[in-house]
């Protein structure tokens, strides 16, 4: 930026902060935004909020270099603040702006109320980063309708019954425990770079190049290895089972987990990435949940892999990491709702509609045995195949939007936001096909509901039959692995 322009951006900065602290009573500053959304701030920008001192957060990412000295990538934020003599009723906000121009854009403007702020993080009362008035309003809707996960202080507040933990072990100051090799009693080292939705192996360090190291990427195993169901992903590190016995004993007696990447963003492929992985040890970068709901986490795990959980997951994430704080405050819904009679079927619970799904999406390797048999399936695991299993995620995100409430034009929204989807989809299928079949079946569910005509899935063999399984095991091959 030639240094005329750079006057005339600090001459239009200063004018609109004065035109914001200008009034009566009010004061103002530029701070990094994270005084609104970080953990460490929350309890001044609480107060702020319940003694209505904001008037107005005016956030800024510096990529059109306002501060040309400053990293681009820098948030920052004019934050105004009113006295006890003139209080305010809501604060107007602005976040992601790049331009001074855009904080005048009435589509990008909002107002929340102490009240909003309550409902939308009811532990921690920071500020979700709305990009869009519509994606406050739409996000308001879906907290009014579906509970936080976990909401403190109210003795009913943990319906699920979760607890969380930072991974099993530390990458640096458990490293003495880490081995390179496999070996009898070793257990292999999971890292958040392993996972995706519903697939716990999708990165691998077999045949890890040195530019991929270089920038913390895995190569990920393609289709043709996921249909090996006993391929496993090969971890950097193993680690000794008595570790990770000791470590989880008294609290989780499953042979299986459920843990999420903790790096993340609000703009990448996908914000909340979860899945249901064996019992091994696993690194800090993928924390875990435990519930007291475990027959349960088929429905679960589909609520927190859903388009439609995500993108309110996408209003919160202020920075780079998905924090216990952060997940706790994200709306889910609970156990109990998974009993009642899905609508668009004559007599099957929404917990077994669910569940049906995610085994066939979750079970696709032998590791995965104890999670199917938890959840009443006793066969071999299911092969993978990439166009059944895009059926099966449209299905389930359609269900999750019927669940949260949204209609179908607010769907269509939501999954305009998923830009990175939509980039990779028309690349590989010449169009957005996520959107698409998310959308017809979330028609085809809403017509089921509205006429009592049991909603057909397009999936033939239907969902987890054991038609589109691996053969079963041979007893010579069984007593080789069990041995």
């Amino acid at each position: 930026m030639a240094a005329r322009g750079k006057i005339n951006t600090y001459a239009i900065f200063a004018e609109l902060m004065r035109s914001i602290i200008g009034r009566r009573g009010r004061v103002g500053c530029i701070v990094p935004t994270g005084i609104a959304t970080d953990a460490t701030t929350q309890f001044f920008f609480r107060d702020l909020v319940d003694t209505r001192s904001l008037a107005s957060l005016l956030s800024f990412e510096n990529e059109a270099f306002i501060f040309p000295s400053i990293h681009h990538a820098t948030k920052f934020c004019l934050l105004a603040m009113s006295g006890s003599e003139r209080p305010s009723p809501a604060a107007e906000l602005v976040f992601f702006a790049r331009e001074v121009s855009e904080v005048y854009d009435n589509e990008r403007r909002f107002t929340l109320a102490p009240d909003d702020f309550a409902l939308l993080n009811p532990n921690t009362r920071t500020c979700p980063t709305f990009r869009w008035q519509r994606d406050a309003d739409l996000t308001k809707a879906i907290y009014r309708r579906v509970p936080v996960l976990v909401r403190e202080g109210d003795p009913d507040g943990n319906p699920w019954g979760v607890s969380f933990r930072q991974g099993l072990f530390n990458m640096a100051s458990d490293s003495h425990l880490f081995q390179a090799e496999p070996g009898d009693g070793r257990v292999p080292l999971y890292e958040g770079k392993m996972i995706h939705l519903f697939d716990h192996r999708f990165g691998t360090y077999e045949g890890q190049t040195q530019a991929q190291a270089a920038q913390g990427k895995l190569p990920e195993l393609a289709d043709e290895q996921h249909a090996d169901p006993d391929l496993p992903a090969r971890p950097r590190y193993w680690v000794d089972a008595l570790e990770v016995q000791a470590r989880l004993a008294g609290r989780w007696d499953r042979g299986w987990l459920l843990g999420w990447r903790d790096i993340t963003s609000s703009v990448v492929l996908r914000t909340v990435i979860t899945t249901a992985l064996p019992r091994v040890a696993v690194g800090h970068n993928m924390p875990l949940v435990f519930t007291q709901h475990p027959r349960e986490t088929p429905a679960l795990l589909a609520n927190l892999s859903s388009f439609a959980f995500d993108y309110v997951a996408r209003q919160k994430i202020g920075g780079t990491h998905l924090t216990f704080f952060v997940l706790e405050q994200l709306p889910v819904l609970p156990p109990n709702d998974y009993e009642r009679t899905a609508p668009w079927v004559d007599d099957q619970s929404y917990s077994g509609w669910l569940a049906s799904r995610v085994l066939e999406l979750v079970y696709t390797a032998w590791d995965m045995q104890p999670f199917a048999r938890d959840h009443g399936y006793g066969g071999p695991p299911f092969r993978w195949g990439p166009e059944r299993r895009a059926l099966l995620r449209a299905e389930l995100d359609a269900a999750f939007f019927h669940l949260y409430g949204l209609e179908r034009n607010d769907v269509d929204y939501v999954m305009d936001t998923f830009w990175v989807v939509r980039d990779r989809d028309v690349k590989a299928h010449g169009e957005y096909r996520t959107k698409r079949l998310i959308l017809e079946i979330y028609d085809e569910l809403a017509e089921a509901i509205a006429t009592g005509r049991p909603y057909q899935t397009r999936l033939d063999p239907p969902p987890a039959d054991p038609r589109v399984a691996h053969p079963p095991r041979s007893e010579a091959t069984r007593a080789a692995v069990e041995g």
